[in-house]
């Protein structure tokens, strides 16, 4: 089974501290993050919470590095959002609502091919702060 792992760059930092910006409520940030699961072809979306995190787990059709970088990079949309009438709009949805949820987002993802992705992003070190 491949692996495969790559970072996002800090020269994002700018891109990040706007995402700071959008506050959504606990139920809003779940329901744009399960959006992301609708229009991956989820049939199947559990949520799992404690005090401490959110665990959101689907059996979409995963992300491919590409895909992706795409998804953790603010005001990037995904290639087919266009094409496939995804509820996706602006690309900030998925960001947003990590951010409002925790200060880290972790990302783990396997394509139809069984490559696993793991990305984690936390916005204290991308936008230079400590909340």
């Amino acid at each position: 089974m491949a692996t495969g792992s790559f970072k996002v760059s800090g020269m994002v930092g700018g891109l990040y501290e706007s995402v700071r910006g959008f506050r959504y409520q606990f139920y809003e940030a779940i329901a744009d993050i399960v959006d992301n699961s609708v229009d991956a072809g989820a049939y199947e979306i559990h949520i799992l919470t404690d005090k401490d995190r959110v665990l959101i787990a689907d059996d979409g059709k995963g992300m491919d590095e590409k895909a992706l970088q795409n998804a953790v990079t603010p005001w990037r949309k995904r290639i087919s959002d266009h094409e496939s009438g995804s509820k996706g709009k602006y690309g900030i949805g998925l960001k947003a609502a990590g951010f409002s949820l925790a200060n880290t987002l972790k990302i783990h993802t396997k394509t139809k091919n069984g490559t696993f992705y793991f990305i984690e992003v936390q916005l204290s070190k991308m936008v230079g702060i400590n909340d």
